[in-house]
């Protein structure tokens, strides 16, 4: 889930990351898919796990470099993605050739702060990759997100960020985010994360979020 209103931007996720080997049962793993960049910046990853992996190189790209404004890492975040998903996809070639059933969707959201806008400082930026495709495509999106498409949640969200402080929106999310873990164990899974984004930067939610 991604979100932002004039308080804050917020970013939400689950853990579960499912396995299903050739031979043998599926399993289930939880790996954290959020990540800082820098000090005004996040990327969350949806479908394979390798998304998890660039993430976290990403981040340590990004405060390499010391950069902070969304405006300056989306760039970069853009390019390096597309350099090492390409990476991935060619050294796998064979494998997936060889496993055409294989799952091939890949989303990153790259969202943050930038300075450079007064008016409009919350900055949600989406790419998507189908069927290996490459470059990643930068997909359309307002101010709020869900993947998989969840429309009644989206439209209650979107009431919410007309009144909802950050801390309120995260709660939603969350309770939200533990109910299809209920529900669908197959599809969504604890932990569950959320961080905020604001003029102070980033921060965790309160009991949603490392360590």
């Amino acid at each position: 889930i991604a979100c932002y209103n004039d308080q804050c931007l917020l970013l939400c996720s689950d853990s579960l990351v499912v396995e299903e080997p050739e031979f043998g049962e599926t399993r289930y793993h939880s790996f954290r898919k959020l990540y800082p960049l820098g000090s005004h910046a996040a990327v969350v990853s949806a479908g394979a796990k390798v998304g998890i992996d660039l993430s976290i190189r990403l981040g340590e790209l990004v405060a390499y470099r010391g950069l902070y404004d969304v405006e300056a890492i989306f760039p970069l975040a853009q390019g390096y993605l597309n350099q090492e998903y390409g990476r991935y996809v060619e050294e796998g070639r064979d494998w997936f050739d060889s496993h055409p059933d294989a799952y091939r969707r890949l989303y990153l959201v790259v969202a943050g702060y930038t300075f450079r806008d007064p008016a409009r400082p919350f900055r949600l930026h989406l790419l998507g990759s189908e069927s290996l495709q490459l470059p990643f495509e930068l997909l359309p999106v307002a101010s709020l997100l869900t993947m998989p498409r969840r429309l009644a949640f989206e439209m209650k969200l979107a009431a919410a960020l007309a009144r909802g402080s950050p801390s309120d929106l995260a709660d939603l999310c969350l309770s939200y985010l533990r109910q299809l873990g209920d529900k669908e164990p197959d599809r969504v899974g604890a932990p569950y994360y959320a961080a905020t984004i604001t003029r102070a930067g980033f921060q965790w939610h309160p009991g949603a979020g490392p360590g």
